[in-house]
Formats: structure tokens, sequence, C-alpha cells
């Protein structure tokens, strides 16, 4: 499903689309299962900014939402001072919507 290395692959509740990290960006892969294993459709979701990386990322139960844990850009540097200060939870609700909603306006 991937033409270069991918890591930290989802499924997504409906069993239809796998999520994964492409280097900095999560990528959405369509995918059908019968008659044979394929891929039906791939896009970019978005791209994380340069030294800020995931700790994680979950589906939510309903396939709608990311969860992700990302370090605040100044906490990035392990020598940093703040780096044990605590993470801000930062939750996107309708996230497939916006970026539906994002593609329709460059198209």
């Amino acid at each position: 499903m991937s033409d270069s290395a991918g890591a930290g692959a989802r499924w997504a509740p409906d069993g239809k689309t796998i999520y994964y990290w492409r280097g900095p960006t999560l990528v959405s892969v369509s995918v059908a299962t019968t008659p044979t294993f394929r891929v039906t459709g791939a896009r970019d979701l978005f791209t994380r900014r340069e030294g800020n990386p995931s700790l994680g990322y979950e589906l939510s139960p309903n396939g709608k939402q990311i969860i992700m844990a990302v370090r605040p850009p100044e906490t990035t540097n392990a020598l940093s001072a703040r780096a044990f200060e605590p993470m801000r939870l930062v939750v996107v609700t309708n996230w497939l919507d916006e970026v539906k909603r994002k593609l329709e306006a460059v198209r």
C-alpha cells in the first residue's frame, strides 16, 4: 500500500481504510479486501512540522477523530528545561469533514 517506508499503521473501524505515517505525513489508504486485497486510493492527510515528532496516535471507535500526542515545538529538544512539562491535549472533531472541505477547495 506504500511505495516507500511507512510506520504506525492503523486500520479504521470500518475495515476499509488504513492510516500510516510516511515520514512526517499521515496517509489515508482506501482498500478493498474482496475478491483480493487491493489499494483503491490514497491521500496525504497532513504533515507535522519539522522537528515536532508525534508520540503516537489512535483513531476513535467511530473513525471520525484522530487522537494524537505531539510535543509543543519548544519541548522537542531533550536538553530543554521545559522538556518534561505536561503536554497539551488537542481534540479535533469532524476532522474528516475538514479534510473533505479542503480537498474540494483545491479542486
